[in-house]
Order: C-alpha cells, then sequence, then structure tokens
C-alpha cells in the first residue's frame, strides 16, 4: 500500500532537513493556504485500544481554519502532502475524506473533523434479503449499497457461506468478519478504495536504528497457532510452539475447521517484534505497513503503527507493543483455564498525533484516542 517516491524524496526525509506544505480541496475547492491553521492528521483504530485481526482501520483529519468564509462543507475532501526536491515539491497523496463531525460552534471554533470514506460505513445495514451469502458477495454488496470502490482482497475463505445476520451490525462490522477470516485487516487506500489487506506481507522498507532518535525493541512476536471458540464450539489448528491467534467469537463465517486451518495457513509464523522508535517519518508509508530495523547486523521487523508531526521537517515515533499476556476478552463464554484466554497479537496505540502547521505555524500534539 506505499506510495511510490523518487530516491530523492526518501534522502530527503530521512535527512531530517525537508521543508513540507500542504495541498487540501473540499468538494473540488482548493483551499488557499492563507486560511488553514492546522491539519491535524491520524490513524485510530477501530477497535477500542488493541490491533486484532480483522480491525477496520480509519484514517482522520482534523481540520482548523482562520475563518469559514467561501470554505465548503459538502464534497469529498482531499489531501496531499508535499516534500521539496529540486526546488519544486512532490506530492504524497494522503486520501479522500468525508466531514464526520460539525459541531454546532463550527463556524465559531472554525473546525471541522473528517474522516475516509470509512465514515459511509457507520450506519446499521440489514442483510436478511442476502442471506445465505459467501463472504466475497457479501463484500462486493456491501460497497455496492455504501457506494464505495472496492480493491484488492485475498480470496482466502471467500467462498465461505454464512446464513446468519444481525440488524444492528453496522457496515464495518460486517466489512471487519470478512477482513478476519481472510487473515487481513480492512482499511481505505490513499485512492478511496476499500482494501482487505493481508496479515502476513514481505517488509517494504528497511531503517538503520542507529539514526532513530531512539530506538528500543521489546518482545518477539509469531504466530504458531490459530484458535477459534464460542459457546458451543472450538475450532483450532497448529501447536502453541510461539504466539496463539484468537479469532472473534462473534464471526458469522466461522463454520468449521476449515475456515481456522485456511486462517493458519495464510498467518503461519507472521513475526512482528514489539519496539519503539522515533525517527524522520516516510510519508509514503502506511500504516501497518511492515518496516525493518537493522541495529548490529540484526533485523527487526515491525508494523509501522506510527504518528507523525509535520513541521519543518517530519518525525514519526513507531510504538508497536504486543501484550502476548493479556486474557482473550470473551462476552458469551466462562472459560476457567487462563491459558485459554490469553490473546495475543494486541497492539497498544499510544499515538501522538502531529499537527500540519503549515507556513511554519506551532505544532501541537495530542493523544489518539481509539474507538469502536
Amino acid at each position: 500500500m506505499a506510495y511510490t517516491v523518487t530516491q530523492k524524496f526518501k534522502d530527503i526525509i530521512y535527512s531530517g532537513y525537508s521543508n513540507n506544505t500542504a495541498k487540501l480541496s473540499i468538494g473540488g475547492t482548493i483551499i488557499p493556504t492563507s486560511n488553514i491553521k492546522s491539519i491535524k492528521a491520524s490513524n485510530p483504530i477501530i477497535s477500542k485500544d488493541k490491533m486484532c485481526l480483522g480491525t477496520f482501520i480509519s484514517n482522520q483529519l482534523e481540520i482548523t481554519f482562520r475563518n469559514m468564509d467561501n470554505v465548503p462543507l459538502t464534497g469529498d475532501i482531499y489531501l496531499e502532502i508535499g516534500v521539496k526536491v529540486d526546488n519544486a515539491y512532490e506530492y504524497v497523496p494522503i486520501g479522500y475524506f468525508i466531514i464526520d463531525d460539525l459541531k454546532e460552534d463550527y463556524y465559531t471554533t472554525c473546525k471541522i473533523t473528517c474522516l475516509d470514506r470509512a465514515v459511509k460505513m457507520k450506519t446499521n445495514v440489514d442483510i436478511s434479503k442476502q442471506v445465505p451469502i459467501s463472504a466475497k458477495n457479501l463484500l462486493i454488496w456491501l460497497c455496492q449499497k455504501y457506494n464505495i470502490v472496492l480493491g484488492t482482497y485475498p480470496l482466502i475463505n471467500n467462498d465461505v457461506i454464512t446464513n446468519m445476520y444481525d440488524s444492528s451490525y453496522s457496515g464495518k462490522k460486517y466489512v471487519s468478519m470478512i477482513a478476519e477470516i481472510m487473515g487481513g485487516f480492512a482499511k481505505f487506500g490513499r485512492d478511496g478504495k476499500l482494501y482487505i489487506i493481508p496479515l502476513k506481507r514481505d517488509s517494504i522498507a528497511t531503517i538503520n536504528a542507529k539514526k532513530s532518535k531512539s530506538f528500543q525493541k521489546k518482545e518477539l512476536y509469531k504466530i504458531t497457532r490459530v484458535v477459534y471458540e464460542d459457546a458451543i464450539r472450538k475450532f483450532e489448528y497448529g501447536t502453541p510452539t510461539n504466539n496463539t491467534l484468537y479469532i472473534s467469537n462473534d464471526n458469522f463465517f466461522i463454520t468449521d475447521t476449515t475456515v481456522i486451518q485456511n486462517i493458519y495457513n495464510a498467518v503461519l509464523n507472521t513475526e512482528i517484534w514489539s519496539l519503539k522508535t522515533e525517527n524522520y517519518a516516510d510519508i509514503s508509508l502506511d500504516c501497518w505497513d511492515y518496516i525493518t530495523y537493522t541495529i548490529d547486523n540484526k533485523n527487526y521487523i515491525t508494523l509501522n503503527n506510527n504518528s507523525y508531526i509535520y513541521e519543518q521537517n517530519i518525525m514519526s515515533k513507531v510504538d508497536v507493543d504486543i501484550d502476548i499476556k493479556s486474557k482473550q476478552e470473551n462476552t458469551n463464554k466462562v472459560v476457567s483455564n487462563d491459558k485459554e484466554q490469553i490473546r495475543i497479537l494486541k497492539t497498544e496505540i499510544n499515538q501522538a498525533t502531529g499537527e500540519i502547521a503549515l507556513l511554519n505555524k506551532k505544532v501541537e500534539t495530542v493523544e489518539v484516542k481509539i474507538e469502536k
């Protein structure tokens, strides 16, 4: 999902002396930079305070204007960030957004909050007339219903059929279920399309950890077992040699052991290091891309769970903490054996969201709250 940029772009980013700017349009209208006070960009995770298989990642913008005169409040919001290369800006698309929160006093505060096109799928949806339906066909149907363009997705378990539905579930909930059985998570790309991204992927960037302002590695997480358990059934595959990945017990598409085996085959031996680092950010990389940090001739692969601060240079903080000791959350069963309650693949999100401050304005740091 990373965006292709020139080598000079990357060299400038990692030098620590980049000159940055932003280009913002609303409903096709370019907003003058003189009327933009600040733009805070973040990647909140829609899964309480942890990242699990099936997580629906959403990008968020909080835009503060100097005044609301001639600022349209309808239509797509499109944002690009530029880095000056050879006396011209090379722009990287951040993505398409929709106004999500317009408070009554917005004209006084001059502030709007925007989410990517995931906001379209927040409403409840009734699929009772669609069942029985396969995971692939439901994914296609949901995109058509919400007027969303579907990008690529894994073919794992795409033909699994469900006869179940819950009219209180949102479109995002169903997409999360489908992403989970496909061995990945859901997100909107920079092009505005919906993608299901496999959990197990190759690292796409290598960074010398010694160039980081700080670097602290913690524990290695490696999947060797997948387990699903509800009030009646238990399906598992693999061995508890290292870490176990637990599948949500309310997923409608878990029909038998084969579904779990297919997930197991897709994620087996996925390795993620828990680590914390701060360095110059590469905005061409996406949240949850895999990055390899090298130090002392050793490699440490982790998820790009980062936050950006845009100013004269771009600093990034990556904080990945996979808790291999926390208990699994289950709402419909009681288990006396604590070992069966372990939830692995949990990433604590303690993100400091940067403020895109145009024309050398003050940078503020805020804490991202993770919501369901």
